[in-house]
C-alpha cells in the first residue's frame, strides 16, 4: 500500500520512469522480422567457427575461470553457469557452421551425413551439459 502511494504522488509531480535509452538500442536493434534476424545470427555464429583466434578464447576464458573457482576466487556455481553459456555459444557456432555446410550439400548422401554428423554433436553437447547427474 506505501508502494502505492509513492508511485501516485511520484507521477502526480510530473515524473514519468520512461526510459530515454534500451538496452535493445545499445545493442543497435533492427526492425528486422524474426526470421531474418535467426539468419543473420546463423551467419554470425557459423562465423565464430570459422575464428579459431576467437574460439581459443573463450576455451582460454572458461579454463581461467575454472581455476578461479577452484582456489575459491570465484563462486563455484557462477563459474558453472559461465561455463554452460559459453559451451552454449560454441556448440550455436559449430552447429551454425554444419547447418550452413549441409544446405550446400547436393546429393542425400552428403546430407543425411552432415545430419548425422548435426545430431552427434547434439548429443555430446547434450552429454556435457546435463546439469542432472
Amino acid at each position: 500500500m506505501r508502494n502505492l502511494f509513492i508511485n501516485i504522488l511520484f507521477r502526480l509531480l510530473g515524473n514519468t520512469t520512461t526510459r530515454i535509452h534500451d538496452i535493445p538500442y545499445l545493442f543497435g536493434a533492427s526492425t528486422a522480422t524474426h526470421a531474418l534476424r535467426v539468419r543473420k545470427w546463423e551467419k554470425a555464429l557459423a562465423m565464430i567457427w570459422k575464428n579459431k583466434d576467437f574460439l581459443d578464447f573463450l576455451f582460454y576464458q572458461s579454463e581461467s575461470d575454472k581455476e578461479s573457482a577452484w582456489k575459491g576466487k570465484l563462486d563455484k556455481r557462477l563459474v558453472q553457469g559461465a561455463r554452460i553459456r559459453t559451451l552454449f555459444i560454441i556448440h550455436s557456432a559449430h552447429r551454425a557452421n554444419e547447418e550452413i555446410l549441409r544446405s550446400k550439400r547436393s546429393s542425400a548422401e552428403e546430407v543425411s551425413e552432415a545430419t548425422k554428423n548435426i545430431n552427434k554433436l547434439t548429443k555430446i553437447y547434450t552429454k556435457i551439459v546435463d546439469v542432472n547427474k
